[in-house]
This record gives structure tokens, sequence and C-alpha cells, in this order.
């Protein structure tokens, strides 16, 4: 990614990779963009069992600044967040045929090009709940989220490069919530029982 244009389009997988319930599993070097063109069939050349040594000054450049960045931001959103480590998420399945968000509101728009998800854990006192937004499209979008309940949902994703702050108020079972292209929202509210 680092050495080709449109490295930016990798940040809602990664954001999808840290906040499913898989194991994030990142190759060496792909924190930082490094990218090898590894062939499907080297018809016995044996080029596909070569050195690939990392190429560690592109850690440096303003892209892999930027991707190491955003992995540390959300190697440390996982590890704060016991919603993010949970095996609770919905929709917990989603079948091919479908490509539009359930009825719910949330799932895949195959047409937006939009996920939205909701993973939560129950803790000490109450809830630890996030809902991702993810766009995949070349346009900046307001998506009506559903919640899973009222309050204040900060973005734990914003402001963590130098950038502001951003949360939405829930007053309802949905609100609209502005999504950058090619990137994403991890909306946490903690729900304390009562």
């Amino acid at each position: 990614c680092g050495s080709v244009g449109g490295w930016w389009k990798v940040q809602p997988f990664l954001i999808a990779l840290f906040t499913s319930t898989a194991v994030p599993l990142v190759p060496n070097g792909q924190e930082f963009g490094e990218d090898h063109f590894i062939p499907e069939d080297d018809s016995c050349t044996g080029r596909r069992v070569s050195s690939r040594p990392l190429r560690w000054k592109r850690r440096h450049d303003s892209i892999g600044e930027a991707m190491v960045a955003l992995h540390r931001r959300l190697a440390a959103v996982r590890a704060e967040h016991p919603a993010l480590r949970s095996p609770l998420m919905y929709p917990d399945k989603w079948e091919e045929w479908q490509n539009e968000f359930n009825l719910a509101g949330v799932g895949v728009d195959v047409h937006r090009q939009l996920a939205i998800y909701h993973r939560w854990a129950s803790v000490d006192h109450g809830v630890d709940n996030i809902v991702v937004v993810l766009n995949f499209s070349d346009e900046d979008q307001t998506v009506d989220v559903p919640f899973p309940c009222n309050g204040t949902w900060n973005d734990l994703l914003a402001g963590f490069h130098g950038g502001p702050g951003w949360s939405v108020d829930v007053m309802g079972p949905h609100a609209g919530v502005q999504v950058g292209s090619h990137f994403g929202r991890i909306l946490h509210h903690f729900n304390p029982t009562v």
C-alpha cells in the first residue's frame, strides 16, 4: 500500500479487522504500508519463496506514519474496551445474498458501500457498547445508524492523529452519523446498570 496510490482505502478494512470478533493478525510491515507482489502461480520459478526484506524507511514517510498511528490507535481501542474482545456481535452472521441493511438497520449496504454492526460486553456495573460504522466508498456519507441505547456516543477514532474529537447525542432509536470516505467510526457508550 505504501508504494502505490490509494493507500487510504485500506482504512475501513483495518477498522473492521480490529473491531471484529476475530483476532487481528497484521503481517510484519503492513502496519506501515509495506507491500510486496506475490504471484499466485509462479510456474515453478521459486519467486513465491524469495526474500522480501522490510523497507523500514517507509515507516517514517507520511503514509507509514499515518498507518502506524491508525494501527496503534486501533490496538489501544481494542485493549481498552471489553466489547471489542467479547464474542457478542450483531448481526452475528450475514449471507452473501444480503446486499442491504436488515430491518434493524445494520449489516451491509452494498450499493452505498457501508457496513454497520454492534459489539457489546457485560462488565461490572453496566454494558460496554460499541457501534461500528464503516464507509468503503469514495464519498463522505451521513448514515442513519441504529443505537441500542440513548446517550452520548463518543467516536474512539476521532482525535487520535491530531484531529478534533467527535460524538453524537442519541435521543431515540436512530441518529445521523457522518462518516468520511474510506474510513469509519467506532462509537462508544457505557450503559450503567440501574
